[in-house]
């Protein structure tokens, strides 16, 4: 199962940074309209991805009442402090998720930040219907 995941993410990261391109090495021309789909493309995802934290915040929670524990080392202090604790959490990896994205935009690696951003909201995903399979068949 570990390894499942693992290769995925890997696979994710390569699938991203393959399509990723500088713009100093090619010329792009801007329309309007390309800018105003890329500002809408990122609120979708950034949506997206809120949506897929708190799900993982609340099935943590979920889980964390059912008697299993938080397995990511970094979270678990955060979960064991409780509501508060597991909410700061969520907040910092969407923050830190947001402040990748935008440095990427600033450092004119638009392309890169667009892929990194979709392999978060895909990792959270599969984070999250792991998460609610093993509410359902395991931890009762």
């Amino acid at each position: 199962m570990g390894y499942a995941f693992r290769l995925a993410a890997i696979l994710s990261i390569l699938l991203g940074t393959s399509f990723a391109r500088t713009t100093s090495f090619i010329q792009q021309e801007r329309l309007p309209d390309a800018a105003s789909s890329t500002r809408r493309e990122a609120k979708i995802e950034f949506a997206a991805f809120a949506a897929e934290v708190a799900a993982d915040g609340i099935s943590t929670r979920m889980l964390v009442q059912q008697g299993c524990g938080e397995h990511d080392p970094l979270a678990r202090p955060f979960v064991r402090a409780g509501v508060g604790g597991q909410v700061a959490a969520s907040v910092l990896g969407f923050a830190a998720v947001g402040a990748a994205w935008i440095i990427l935009r600033r450092t004119h690696h638009a392309h890169l930040a667009t892929w990194m951003l979709r392999t978060a909201v895909a990792g959270e995903g599969i984070n999250d219907i792991r998460q609610f399979r093993v509410m359902a068949t395991q931890c009762h």
